[in-house]
C-alpha cells in the first residue's frame, strides 16, 4: 500500500487531474496544497486518510459531475480521518461522506451548501463560515461528538434535527 507523500505536488499550478490507484491508502499533509488549477480527483475506495491541508488552497476543486467525469469523486470511500484544513476554502458544494473523524477547519470557508455525514467526531470550526450551508443531515456513530464551534457562522444551516452528539465547548 502507498501514500501520496507530504508536499508531493505542493503548489503545482500545472496539475489538473489526479487519479489515485487502488493501492493508495492515504494522502499526505499538504500533498496538493495550493494546486490552484486542480479540478478533478478520483479516489479509490481504499483511501482511508486525508491528512492536514492536503487540498487546502485548491480553489478550483469542485463537486463531481459524472457526465463530464470532473470534480472530486470519492467513489464510496469510508474514511478514518479527514485532517485539519484538508478541504479549506475549496469550491465543494455537496459533501456526502462516511468518516470517523473530521479535523479542525477541514471544510471551513468552503462553498458547501449540502452536507450528509455519517460521522463520529466533527472537529472545532470544521465547517466554520460555510455561509451557503443550508441542508445538514448528520448520522452519529456510537460515542459521537462535535464542538460548539463546528458550524460557527453558518447562519443558513438548520441544525435543529441533529441529535446523538456530545457537544464540546
Amino acid at each position: 500500500n502507498y501514500s501520496v507523500p507530504m508536499y508531493a505536488f505542493y503548489g503545482c499550478a500545472q496539475l489538473y487531474t489526479v487519479n489515485l490507484g487502488e493501492k493508495v491508502v492515504a494522502i499526505g499533509e499538504k500533498a496538493f496544497y495550493n494546486c490552484a488549477n486542480l479540478v478533478t480527483v478520483n479516489f479509490s475506495a481504499n483511501v482511508k486518510n486525508i491528512y492536514n491541508s492536503a487540498f487546502e488552497g485548491c480553489s478550483s476543486l469542485k463537486d463531481y459531475k459524472a457526465e463530464k467525469k470532473i470534480g472530486l469523486n470519492f467513489n464510496g470511500c469510508a474514511f478514518e480521518k479527514i485532517g485539519e484544513k484538508a478541504f479549506y476554502k475549496t469550491e465543494l458544494k455537496n459533501v456526502e461522506l462516511t468518516v470517523d473523524e473530521i479535523g479542525a477547519s477541514a471544510f471551513a470557508e468552503s462553498k458547501v451548501e449540502s452536507l450528509k455525514l455519517t460521522v463520529k467526531t466533527i472537529g472545532a470550526y470544521a465547517f466554520y463560515k460555510c455561509e451557503k450551508l443550508s441542508s445538514v443531515a448528520l448520522t452519529a456513530k456510537t460515542g459521537a461528538k462535535m464542538y460548539a464551534s463546528s458550524f460557527g457562522e453558518c447562519e443558513k444551516a438548520d441544525l435543529s434535527s441533529v441529535s446523538g452528539f456530545e457537544i464540546i465547548k
